[in-house]
């Protein structure tokens, strides 16, 4: 079973509850309290599963683990409050890797809330990190609220999180310009959540959003299941990260298809009318330089990928499965 058959799977068992109490389908859990909307959610990484020590530093890792845990709130239109962060480490587990680790937490940390607690036990499997983050938000931004007529819409530029992997592991660096290398190497290593672009976004009347973990295609299907809509996209119009041109060459595939099916990208992609657009755009540049791009459009069912002019098909873009 995947992620989300699972995911179903509890729906049932709690007879639906949980969904309409904003526990299960969105990015974080919605409690109410006297101060306004509490937000909750927790992520876990697993040595060889969500990264490799062939490629990464213990540095990459803390700061990876707590950025994609962030990421969801900012995929709420929150404020990050308060981190959490539980490690599962072998018994041979050395102390420079240790504060190597710490090191990478505290960089992304320090920058993006506080560290307030945590726990550590041993694994007898490689080291697991569980992250979890307490945010706030006036109005929490759904995956459920898309409506027809909205332009789908995506921060910053996409694909570098994959590039960079198929970089790393098919040896390519050598091939590319050193700047490229360095870029892509970066973008997968470290990923930056957009935690204060979330923020912002939770101040414009945004119809639904999410953060873009398991790739472009993947995660706007969440948007279209739970918002019972379709989408039209053209695939041309993905704004692609520095150095996806060059990667996708050599390894002979289409640019725009690997930029979809990037996943661990952290940028938003959300829902909203045309105005709110605009205005949202001019608010993002103006404060954090970030631009967006109108990629497609909601409509009422059906999905439909263009690639030029031509239409594709959708399941060549998939991204991670859980």
């Amino acid at each position: 079973m995947r992620e989300f058959e699972f995911i179903d799977l509890i729906r049932k068992e709690l007879g639906g509850a949980g969904a309409r109490e904003g526990i299960i389908g969105d990015d974080c859990a919605v409690l109410d309290s006297p101060a306004g909307k509490i937000l909750l959610t927790t992520d876990e990484m697993v040595e060889g599963v969500h990264f490799s020590m062939e490629y990464f530093s213990w540095e990459d890792v803390g700061y990876r683990a707590v950025s994609a845990a962030c990421s969801d709130i900012a995929a709420m239109g929150g404020k990050v409050l308060g981190v959490l962060v539980a490690l599962g480490l072998p018994p041979d587990f050395e102390e420079h890797k240790f504060r190597a680790l710490y090191r990478g937490i505290n960089r992304f940390v320090r920058c993006n809330g506080k560290l307030i607690g945590g726990n550590i036990a041993r694994s007898v499997g490689g080291v697991h990190i569980v992250t979890s983050v307490v945010g706030a938000a006036k109005r929490p931004i759904l995956r459920s609220g898309a409506r027809v007529g909205d332009g789908i819409y995506v921060t910053g530029t996409l694909g570098g999180s994959l590039a960079g992997l198929l970089m790393l592991k098919n040896r390519l660096g050598e091939k590319i310009s050193p700047l490229e290398r360095d870029m892509l190497s970066v973008r997968h290593r470290r990923p930056k959540s957009r935690t204060k672009e979330g923020e912002l976004i939770g101040e414009f009347p945004v119809h639904a959003m999410i953060d873009i973990s398991d790739g472009l295609w993947s995660d706007l299907g969440h948007i279209l299941s739970e918002s019972g809509v379709g989408a039209e996209i053209e695939l041309e119009k993905v704004p692609l990260y520095h150095g996806v041109e060059s990667v996708a060459a050599l390894l002979k595939m289409d640019p725009h298809i690997l930029a979809a099916k990037s996943g661990e990208e952290y940028e938003l992609l959300f829902a909203a009318d045309e105005d709110t657009a605009k205005n949202l755009a001019r608010a993002l540049f103006d404060q954090f330089h970030t631009p967006i791009t109108r990629i497609g459009r909601i409509v009422p069912s059906g999905v439909k990928v263009t690639l030029y002019g031509q239409e594709i098909d959708p399941t060549q873009l998939s991204g991670w499965e859980h």
